[in-house]
């Protein structure tokens, strides 16, 4: 009983830590795993047992062929002749989302839906379409295409991985398909004629800025500053008028979802996107300095950007 406790609390603890961003995810679960190993609660050899699941090395296999692709150019090759350049919403959620699917059964997720992102924007732009109608079906559509094959997601080679470590016969490449293809099929019929009904037709945070002079500035969390330990939205930088928290950096890392919860630190590296009126009110601020080393243009979008 104790140790049923003690194991719920470390699960909870790590949940808490993963939600505040007070540190990254790797530490937080290593340290989990760490905590577990030294209590007795977990053997060593369990505990570290995931490091040489195949289905890890396959990812990481499939990641350098990914990554090949994307640096020949082989992605955009096929973005140009397998989608072209919708000309509206329905045109683009019809050409776009099977591609997505029956790509994302062959390649992994991320840079499947990260190709057709330019691309949608474009089109956003072009023909004044709200970015979340599109990229929000895409995404899902990627999802339902890992659902097809064993490589389609990466939790398919894991738990391929588990099944062969018990003794028993592992997936074939495409024996997921008579699940994942009907599933995907009702998937994409859903996202064709229901989905557009209930995506919520608002603009998003940064193109609430984009008929305005746009500036982004840096801003540093000074040290013992009030700010440290209390969250974005205790701070009161969570709505500030004509400003947009677009990302934080710590210790090097990039935090570009920052949520209400995330908690600051010291040293911490605010990036703010707003008018030029909003952006000098950040001086007011006490605790908030400018950085010396400002890496960003002060107008104008930054095309070398990338989330």
């Amino acid at each position: 009983m104790v140790s049923l406790f003690f194991v719920a609390s470390v699960l909870l603890l790590t949940l808490l830590f993963l939600v505040t961003n007070i540190l990254s995810p790797e530490k937080v679960l290593l340290l989990a795993c760490g905590i577990l190993i030294v209590a007795g609660v977990l053997p060593a050899n369990l505990a570290l047992s995931g490091f040489s699941n195949i289905g890890i090395f396959t990812i990481a296999a499939l990641y350098v062929v990914v990554g090949a692709l994307r640096e020949s150019g082989a992605t955009q090759l096929l973005r140009r002749y397998l989608v072209g350049q919708p000309k509206s919403q329905a045109h683009a959620i019809n050409r776009i989302l099977p591609v997505t699917t029956v790509l994302s059964a062959i390649v992994n997720n991320t840079p499947v839906v990260a190709m057709f992102t330019t691309l949608v924007q474009g089109v956003s732009k072009r023909y004044s379409i709200r970015l979340s109608s599109i990229l929000i079906p895409i995404s899902y559509a990627s999802i339902l295409g890992g659902l097809c094959t064993l490589i389609g997601t990466s939790t398919n080679l894991v738990v391929d991985g588990l099944v062969k470590a018990q003794g028993l016969p592992g997936f074939t490449l495409f024996e997921l398909a008579y699940l994942g293809i009907p599933i995907a099929i009702v998937g994409l019929l859903y996202l064709k004629f229901i989905a557009p009904h209930l995506l919520p037709n608002r603009e998003s945070a940064i193109e609430q800025f984009e008929h305005v002079r746009e500036y982004m500035v840096e801003m540093v969390i000074q040290a013992n500053s009030e700010l440290v330990k209390r969250s974005i939205q205790d701070a009161g930088l969570r709505n500030l008028p004509g400003l947009y928290l677009v990302e934080i950096e710590r210790e090097g890392q990039i935090l570009s979802a920052v949520r209400p919860r995330t908690v600051l630190d010291e040293g911490d590296r605010l990036v703010f996107a707003g008018s030029p009126e909003s952006v000098l009110e950040l001086r007011n601020i006490h605790g908030l300095v400018l950085a010396d080393d400002q890496r960003f243009k002060l107008e104008g979008n930054r095309s070398d950007r990338r989330l």
